[in-house]
């Protein structure tokens, strides 16, 4: 996406030197931006990373990527609907159809502000573009179809304005061209240049008869003919600046031509003949190729040999012109070196430019660039040791990017591609950390078995050599791997290690969110309301802190499994939502959902919750987040008896209990046999055998819960066990289950699974 004219605006602000700043255009424009709010920073900081600037502000530097990535689209917005306040704006985003992702994303941020002001957002796309704003009301297109006979006509006589066109000649041009407005124009230049057109009596006329003038059937075709009748300089000259790119510097032209007078002369023929246009003045001279096709021609029209030479060419003009700003060229650099084929310089290029996404937050550009660094360095001929090396520090960073991109499937497969040639490198911390990865990866898949084994030797090689990395994101994905297998006790100290380690470092905050999460949901399992409500708090306060959207997320949801523990669903349902409304990403948005889902579907609202669950589901299948989807299709199975499918309901929860039990996964184990329980217990009379089935399941929870120290599930499984036991008569086991009940759901603190037991005990006398 080109940058939109105030940016240009800032960007020279930004870059001008102190003792410059009192030329006028940079005083209008300090003043202009003074206006635009009082606390200017605000706006300053996130425009300046956008813009590759240096900025001074620790605090912002320090934000979350999320919450910065945020700031900057409100400081874009504010800065735009500020400006429209004191006059109208009409701002023009050219070749949409090029866009990246984190563009496309502004502009959708962008276009939702815009019914409420005066700005005129105009899009110039090709029709295969596809966006999501047609639908919205105050979206209008307009078709820029092929010119119309009579508009060609005029076309024609508007490029040839100094004389009329006579009939033969009009016609010549409007039988070849089609309509199409960039073909007209360059068949009359190839005519005038080729001389089958001259000017007679005040009439422009053919020279020829049409039949005899040989012109190209494409567009395509007439600008390389027009090329091959330039003056070799000048040929050269639009040749070298076409692998530039379509707009380029004269700083880098000249750098690769070595040429000063003589390159000035030829761009200003260039520019009479139509081939190109001066783009900007300040804060350098920049031209632009006409047309896309143009610089495609010409770029095209050199050997590969050639062209190569030229990208490498350019690499080293930026690095020798810009040495102070290499940041703002990251991308650029990593191009012309690839192209080139220096392939040490383009990974170096690659990695940077990615990291420099990733900080912005930009994760499907993060993504692209490290796709590329990591092909380059796989197919590189006589790969060395730091060749391998590098590989592997590659994947450790990239894995980041697929973790935020929620992308399980494609770090798993990722990581066992490589984890033969990382063992091979006999580097314990890259490969503790690579094995940590891979660890946490099979956790996510719903393999905490293995998990646990590939965690345990990751940690153990992080303290074999002191690496205190290692150690903290090990422990912390331990913290989930042990929570999962039923581990509880284990499960916390694990986490409050990863807590100490993150404490005593001020390691990144992903060490200290993500298990202090296992940590919460841990206390969630053991039914500790007052624990897990201050895990809750820990979390949301952390997030305000560090400005760290995922950590408020994840404080939301924490705070949903609070009332969820105490069945109320509805105030379960509440946190989710705005959990949901502050995600930026969508994994935690797919967490956030699948627990809405779930607390839907236990209020009873059956369909609204199954459609919810059902696109969470979809994500985890997608993108191998399988850990979850268990628990999803078992809460689906509630809506499906609902509608009357109960057989089906049932043996699917079935099969999913005993895939849960054979992986060791105790932990939502213990949740679908405690709810298949109460599932059997309601359908007694509908299903055969229901009352059996229901005693089984609330029996094997009871075992199974007094096994991993999940009280309160224990709790409601001596509840229905003593209902149970009511139902056939048996007042005094149903009494001692109850009292049972009554006692962990006191150790518990839950207040309205207490007052449901001791109202059950009372009726039992």
């Amino acid at each position: 996406m080109p940058y939109l004219p105030f940016l240009d605006m800032l960007r020279s602000y930004f870059d001008i030197k102190e003792g410059e700043r009192e030329f006028i255009i940079n005083k209008k424009i300090r003043e202009r931006i003074t206006r635009l709010d009082e606390n200017l920073q605000d706006i300053l900081s996130p425009l300046q990373e956008m813009l590759s600037l240096t900025v001074e502000d620790e605090q912002f530097l320090r934000l979350d990527r999320q919450y910065k990535r945020g700031k900057t689209f409100e400081a874009v917005r504010n800065l735009l609907i500020r400006e429209s306040q004191n006059r109208p704006l009409v701002l023009a985003v050219e070749d949409l159809h090029w866009i990246d992702n984190a563009s496309q994303e502004l502009l959708t941020y962008l276009i939702g502000s815009l019914p409420s002001t005066a700005i005129l957002l105009l899009l110039l796309y090709r029709p295969e573009y596809t966006h999501p704003w047609a639908s919205k009301s105050n979206y209008s297109q307009i078709r820029v179809d092929q010119l119309s006979t009579g508009t060609s006509a005029e076309l024609v006589q508007s490029i040839l304005a100094e004389a009329d066109v006579s009939t033969e000649l009009r016609e010549l041009v409007l039988a070849r061209a089609g309509g199409n407005p960039f073909f007209v124009e360059e068949f009359i230049y190839s005519l005038l240049e080729n001389g089958s057109i001259q000017r007679d009596n005040g009439n422009y006329i053919l020279t020829a008869k049409p039949a005899d003038i040989q012109v190209p059937d494409t567009v395509q075709g007439v600008i390389s003919a027009r090329m091959d009748r330039l003056d070799e300089n000048l040929k050269r000259t639009m040749q070298v600046a076409s692998v530039i790119g379509r707009d380029f510097a004269y700083s880098i032209l000249e750098t690769i031509t070595g040429t000063q007078e003589e390159l000035k002369s030829y761009l200003v023929d260039l520019q009479l003949l139509e081939f190109i246009y001066e783009k900007s003045l300040f804060p350098e001279l920049e031209y632009i190729f006409k047309h896309a096709l143009t610089q495609e021609v010409a770029y095209n029209s050199l050997l590969l040999k050639r062209r190569k030479k030229i990208h490498e060419r350019i690499g080293e003009a930026i690095e020798i012109l810009y040495p102070d700003r290499l940041e703002e060229f990251y991308e650029h650099l990593a191009f012309h070196y690839q192209k080139g084929e220096s392939i040490d310089k383009a990974v170096d290029y690659l990695i940077k430019a990615g990291r420099k996404s990733f900080d912005r937050y930009a994760l499907e550009e993060a993504h692209r660039f490290f796709i590329q660094a990591f092909e380059a360095l796989l197919t590189k001929p006589e790969r060395t040791r730091d060749d391998d090396l590098l590989l592997i520090d590659l994947v450790i960073e990239w894995a980041f990017v697929f973790y935020f991109r929620g992308d399980f499937r494609g770090l798993t497969d990722l990581l066992n591609a490589n984890r033969e040639l990382a063992e091979s490198l006999d580097d314990r911390a890259r490969y503790g950390m690579f094995l940590g990865w891979l660890g946490f990866t099979l956790f996510t898949r719903g393999y905490s078995k293995e998990s646990y084994e590939l965690l345990k030797k990751a940690l153990e090689l992080g303290e074999e050599i002191g690496d205190q990395r290692v150690i903290g994101y090990t422990c912390t994905w331990l913290t989930h791997t042990y929570l999962d297998l039923g581990l509880f006790d284990e499960a916390i100290a694990i986490g409050e290690r990863a807590q100490e380690i993150f404490r005593s470092l001020e390691a990144d905050h992903y060490i200290y969110f993500k298990s202090l999460i296992g940590i919460g949901q841990t206390y969630f399992m053991r039914g500790d309301a007052i624990k897990t409500y201050a895990t809750g708090e820990a979390l949301m306060d952390f997030g305000q802190r560090h400005t760290s959207i995922r950590s408020i997320v994840v404080g939301h949801v924490t705070m949903s499994w609070i009332y969820y523990m105490d069945g109320d669903f509805a105030a379960a349902a509440e946190c989710c939502t705005r959990a949901i409304e502050v995600s930026a990403d969508p994994f935690f948005t797919m967490v956030a959902r699948m627990m809405l889902g779930i607390c839907q579907v236990m209020n009873g609202q059956f369909q609204e919750g199954e459609d919810t669950l059902q696109e969470a589901l979809s994500h985890m299948l997608t993108f191998g987040y399988e850990y979850l989807a268990p628990l999803t299709r078992f809460c689906m199975g509630f809506a499906a008896i609902a509608r009357g499918q109960v057989s089906e309901a049932l043996d699917t929860a079935e099969g999913t209990l005993r895939s849960l039990l054979e992986g060791g996964r105790k932990n939502h184990a213990v949740i679908i046999q405690a709810n298949l329980g109460k599932v059997y217990m309601l359908l007694e009379g509908v299903v055969p055998f229901a009352s059996q089935k229901a005693e089984e399941h609330v029996n094997a929870t009871i075992e199974l819960a007094r096994e991993i120290g999940a009280r309160k599930t224990m709790g409601e499984a001596y509840l229905d066990l003593g209902l149970l036991h009511s139902s056939k008569g048996e007042n005094e086991q149903a009494r001692e289950c109850v009292s049972k009940s009554v006692q962990l759901f006191e150790q518990c603190g839950l207040e309205n699974w207490l007052k449901q037991a001791r109202e059950a005990l009372e009726a039992l006398g």
